[in-house]
């Protein structure tokens, strides 16, 4: 529990954008953790709800187990969110976290945001990335 809060901790001093990817799985390094965010599909297709995982892990590459966070997102350059609200339905396997209701209606940079990973500790990261006509249709 001690290391949970210390490694959340962190997330709230050392949150910030990723940069812009259109490579799939995004992974965003950080000292005491790894996030990395994938389509369940290989591809994205535009105006298609789907599934997505964000899978959790510290440093040595063990799971970080029993999270909740909320799930938002947009087009920061559009000013506009998702046109869904995709939510967490589930921790498949220690770590690995699958979001449902992912939803995006057009080419360019997207913005997902994980938000209050723990109640006790207010938390928001950015993963940024860009769909395009290589990694979407």
């Amino acid at each position: 529990m001690i290391y949970k809060c210390a490694v959340l901790l962190l997330l709230i001093l050392t949150s910030s954008p990723s940069e812009a990817s259109s490579e799939f799985p995004l992974t965003v390094h950080h000292p005491l953790y790894t996030i990395t965010a994938e389509p369940a599909e290989k591809t994205v297709t535009l105006n298609k709800i789907h599934q997505w995982l964000i899978t959790i892990n510290d440093i040595n590459g063990h799971p970080i187990q029993g999270l909740q966070f909320d799930v938002k997102g947009g087009m920061p350059n559009h000013q506009h969110g998702l046109p869904t609200q995709p939510r967490l339905i589930g921790e498949n396997e220690p770590g690995k976290y699958l979001i449902d209701g992912m939803k995006f209606n057009m080419h360019g940079k997207w913005q997902l945001e994980l938000i209050n990973i723990d109640s006790d500790f207010p938390f928001k990261y950015q993963i940024e990335f860009e769909l395009n006509h290589a990694n979407s249709k």
